[in-house]
């Protein structure tokens, strides 16, 4: 079987129909979308009725809850449209990703640089929103439904 790379640059309506379409006309038996490893036992979740976007994937350090990460999703979202399609049609589906563990390293030492974090800024329809990659080893991930998330 022949892989089938979908480079999604736009997180919208018209990738995430293209997306649909793609997997139709494809119908692979495993289907991989960024986002670290660890969520991966929190696919399943996403195939009940009641699990209504918007949603999202937080992972933060443990010992230190401000160093986070999210992977929002909404119903238009291509990652979520992958998702759901894969587990509707019994395709494997996994997260494709460094662990979320590696996405940022802390040097807490005297004289160290501190934490470093990877920004990524998004342009999405006329508003720009970043992100900031999670901390060091000893992380949590957890998936958080609706408008507003604690942890």
């Amino acid at each position: 079987m022949t892989p089938l790379l979908l480079g999604v640059r736009h997180h919208g309506p018209g990738s995430a129909r293209a997306v649909r379409a793609a997997l139709e006309a494809a119908a692979p038996a495993a289907v991989l979308i960024e986002g670290p490893p660890e969520g991966d036992a929190l696919l399943p979740l996403a195939a009940d009725e009641q699990m209504r976007p918007p949603v999202a994937l937080l992972a933060h350090a443990t010992d230190d809850p401000g160093r986070a990460a999210f992977w929002p999703l909404a119903e238009f979202s291509p990652e979520w449209v992958a998702i759901r399609w894969a587990l509707a049609n019994g395709a494997a589906v996994r997260f494709i990703d460094l662990p979320a563990a590696h996405f940022a390293r802390a040097d807490r030492g005297a004289g160290g640089p501190g934490p470093r974090r990877r920004r990524r800024t998004r342009r999405t329809s006329g508003s720009t929103r970043s992100r900031s990659s999670p901390g060091p080893p000893g992380t949590t991930t957890r998936s958080v439904g609706g408008r507003t998330s604690s942890s």
